[in-house]
């Protein structure tokens, strides 16, 4: 292989090359330049990724930041830094105290977020892993929010086959008497359960705090039979807790031979699905998504 390193430095070409420079040396030049050319290019933006850096560190914060705080907690130096925040403040991203100086986030980003429906960017994000998910696991599955103290279906993909589960969009459920249900109620803060809980019609069960608890910790919820007789569901969390997006993917499945090795076996599937759709969506997942892509 002629890498043309050679007849850059001026050096004598293929085989005399080798003599000139000695076999094993030539071998490493081939190397290294092989190695250059697979190498992926860095397409970085130092400047946005600053700018970011300043955008996230005042939304963790949730206080005002002078210069100052904001270089000692990103690690960029406050002369950088000056140019970048004072172009967020005119684009209206940033407001600055005329007293202090210090910098919040206005209410632009807020504005920015709201233009599209968050259950619309969800079904977006949701529907190419709903469908490998479907298509690796050869089971319907469907994805649920919340509504009042209803869980409703909000999209569903059916199984590619004669004798499938479909669940219809729309179709809405007692919060607490499915496994969606129940997985995101147990991941709700303690004010809004609380509040959920009061307002659940008469007659609908209540879980124990107990059975929360462990479904928030475990991550995953399982039931047999629980809706329709004969079918085994599985749901697993979507979004972020800290931030109240939230929702549930699940798959159901008709008359597993065994719902207990069921669960196991879609569980990691299920689970690198709903953590691709998470980082769709923007916000971070705690599952590795690598035995899903």
């Amino acid at each position: 292989m002629d890498t043309g390193y050679g007849r850059k430095r001026g050096w004598p070409e293929n085989e005399s090359c080798k003599t000139f420079i000695g076999k094993s040396n030539f071998n490493l030049l081939r190397f290294v330049n092989i190695k250059y050319m697979l190498k992926k290019p860095d397409y970085s933006v130092p400047a946005l990724e600053r700018g970011l850096d300043v955008i996230e560190i005042l939304a963790n914060q949730r206080r005002p930041l002078t210069l100052t705080d904001i270089a000692e907690l990103t690690g960029h130096p406050a002369n950088g830094l000056f140019r970048i925040t004072d172009c967020l403040a005119k684009r209206g991203y940033l407001s600055r105290n005329s007293t202090s100086g210090a910098f919040r986030l206005s209410l632009r980003l807020y504005q920015l977020a709201h233009t599209h429906s968050p259950v619309e960017s969800l079904i977006l994000a949701a529907r190419e892993p709903m469908c490998n998910l479907v298509a690796q696991l050869g089971e319907s599955c469907h994805l649920s929010v919340f509504d009042g103290t209803d869980l409703v279906i909000i999209d569903q993909v059916a199984a590619n086959r004669a004798v499938r589960l479909s669940i219809e969009v729309g179709a809405r459920f007692a919060a607490t008497r499915t496994a969606s249900g129940r997985l995101l109620l147990a991941n709700l803060g303690k004010e809004a359960r609380d509040a959920l809980l009061k307002r659940l019609p008469k007659g609908v069960p209540v879980p124990v705090p107990a059975e929360l608890d462990r479904l928030r910790k475990d991550g995953f919820c399982s039931a047999y039979e629980e809706t329709v007789r004969g079918v085994a569901d599985v749901a697993v969390l979507v979004g972020n807790p800290e931030v109240g997006v939230l929702a549930a993917l699940t798959v159901s499945a008709l008359s597993p031979p065994s719902p207990k090795n069921f669960t196991k076996r879609i569980l990691p599937i299920l689970r690198a699905a709903a953590t691709c759709i998470t980082r769709e969506t923007g916000l971070e997942g705690g599952t590795d998504a690598s035995t899903f892509l």
